[in-house]
């Protein structure tokens, strides 16, 4: 007896973004039938025709690999309950797979379902007594593919309410970091000052146009990321209240627009890379100097970007990775390639940034600061 009855529809193309309906017939009639079915609702089938196929479909689709599930009478066997009943206990807090069964008499509860029944917290299977017609069954088979949908939407909400929370949690180190930072850099700031001032007076106001400086940096790098920006000015922003004499920052390459989001990420780096050249490197002596430049590759259309420290004291090899260094090391994660140097003659950090991250622009600017 098959699952359904024969009507001719059109059939619609089948989803690719969504997971395939897992199906399990061991009549291949039925299991065609059934497919037919699944794809004119826009969907994915994959058929099995044994119960331990169909286990190791599950096991290897994982909690959402799978939209739901159609099991016809002559497969819900006592294997088939086990295996569902497997997944139902492997599944996380927000997936609760659908499940619809063919009976030929719905009195009659074959294993797989009484299986499903003595398990606490099982999702309750959708019970169906052949035959069915088609209409009915694309009905059925939208409901809970709609359902699936919104725990797909519930999955997606809690990746993303993890993620916020994750970035709460380094955005809080980083300011415990950029803190401590801060008040070694004052202390430079306030020293290299001291030195070169030549009465009271020069040295509070250029102290104060200092300080203004670093907290108007401060500013800046709390705004990033909410808007795409110019490298060269982003640079600027980021450096330039680190420097204590003219010269010091040295920029080249052509107009870039640098994307929201990499925008902040690379004001983190260029902050973190002024911030220590200023406390140990080029920029913590008046005859040190930064060099930063960036040029878009031919062959790959990549922006290469490079932060090369001068004439600063001899470097040493941090002895432990902080922050400031997982900050450095992991822009843009995975997306971009990077190498961090620390050279005797000064640290020196390359990147390269895909196109999507950035816009060419026009003309060539130099800027010498």
């Amino acid at each position: 007896m098959h699952p359904i009855s024969a009507q001719s529809e059109a059939m619609s193309e089948p989803c690719s973004e969504m997971p395939p309906v897992l199906i399990l017939a061991p009549l291949k009639d039925d299991a065609r039938a059934l497919a037919r079915v699944v794809e004119r609702c826009g969907f994915t089938a994959r058929t099995c025709i044994t119960a331990r196929a169909f286990a190791a479909a599950l096991n290897a689709q994982g909690p959402d690999g799978v939209l739901f599930v159609v099991i016809s009478q002559e497969g819900a066997g006592r294997e088939t309950g086990e295996a569902l009943n497997a997944t139902f206990a492997a599944e996380p807090a927000w997936a609760r797979l659908p499940s619809v069964f063919l009976l030929s008499q719905i009195s009659r509860l074959p294993p797989a379902i009484q299986i499903i029944n003595r398990k606490e917290n099982a999702p309750p299977p959708i019970l169906l007594e052949r035959p069915v017609k088609a209409a009915v069954l694309q009905s059925v088979f939208e409901a809970q593919a709609e359902a699936r949908q919104r725990q797909f939407e519930t999955r997606d909400l809690i990746d993303r309410l993890y993620q916020e929370e994750e970035r709460g949690r380094f955005l809080l180190s980083e300011l415990r970091h950029r803190t401590r930072n801060s008040l070694s850099v004052l202390q430079s700031l306030f020293s290299m000052t001291v030195r070169r001032a030549a009465d009271l007076e020069s040295f509070s106001k250029t102290f104060s146009g200092r300080l203004r400086a670093l907290t108007d940096a401060h500013v800046k790098l709390a705004q990033e990321g909410t808007t795409a920006r110019p490298l060269d000015a982003l640079v600027r922003d980021h450096v330039t209240p680190y420097t204590s004499a003219a010269g010091q920052l040295v920029t080249e390459g052509p107009p870039v627009l640098v994307a929201e989001k990499p925008s902040f990420d690379l004001a983190l780096v260029i902050h973190e890379l002024a911030t220590n050249a200023a406390k140990y490197g080029a920029l913590s002596i008046p005859d040190g100097w930064v060099a930063v430049r960036w040029r878009v590759v031919p062959d790959s259309g990549a922006l290469a970007f490079s932060w090369e420290e001068r004439d600063g004291p001899p470097v040493e090899p941090p002895s432990r990775q902080g922050l400031g260094t997982q900050v450095i090391e992991n822009f843009l994660r995975g997306e971009a390639e990077t190498e961090l140097r620390h050279d005797p003659d000064g640290v020196t950090w390359h990147a390269k940034l895909s196109p999507r991250h950035f816009t060419l622009l026009s003309e060539t600017v130099r800027v010498d600061d």
